[in-house]
């Protein structure tokens, strides 16, 4: 089996300007694609998050308020009574 040394060079030159033009033609845009996702999924991650914490605290502020307002019906009821 003979290897010709000029037709070994030609194609590694081949192989090398395939790989060349698939980095500037769509590799690029590629990662450029994959960044923004994964920027996209760590946005999604902290706005969940937010949103945890946010629904926590609306809970606790609804509690709260539903306390408030069986305590003013409760005196309400008892100043009905009194009356």
């Amino acid at each position: 089996m003979n290897i010709k040394l000029d037709v070994l060079v030609v194609q590694l030159i081949h192989v090398g300007l395939l790989f060349w033009i698939f980095k500037k033609l769509i590799g690029d845009s590629l990662v450029d694609a994959i960044i923004a996702r994964k920027e996209q999924i760590a946005k999604l991650k902290d706005a969940e998050y937010a949103y945890d914490r946010m629904m926590a605290e609306a809970n606790h502020e609804k509690e709260q308020i539903i306390a408030q307002a069986i305590t003013h019906k409760k005196q309400l009821i008892e100043e009905g009574k009194q009356l």
